[in-house]
């Protein structure tokens, strides 16, 4: 995974793909809609960070690296991942390797 890369512009993608995007930003907003928000403990899935906001980092990552376009909300919780301290103290691990 190439956590420094950074796409002026989305690349071309299957309708496939679109699909999978698509439907991992729906899971998001299910998630955020019926357990984050409401329990308003943070911006993650389930409102605090757990195990799986983890898990999907590096999905966050590729979207990020990749410039794909994501709704509103699936940026904001984007956005949430890459404030993390261990998220950024792996992206300058990745920095570090580079040089």
């Amino acid at each position: 995974m190439d956590m420094l890369r950074a796409n002026a512009r989305p690349p071309s993608l299957s309708g496939r793909a679109l699909a999978d995007i698509e439907r991992v930003q729906a899971a998001w907003r299910a998630a955020r809609a019926r357990y984050g928000a409401p329990s308003g403990e943070g911006p993650f899935l389930f409102g605090r960070f757990g195990a799986v906001d983890a898990m999907f980092a590096p999905v966050a990552t590729r979207l990020r690296c990749y410039a794909v376009p994501v709704d509103a909300e699936a940026a904001a919780y984007i956005d949430a991942i890459y404030a993390l301290d261990g998220m950024k103290r792996w992206i300058d691990g990745a920095r570090a390797e580079a040089t």
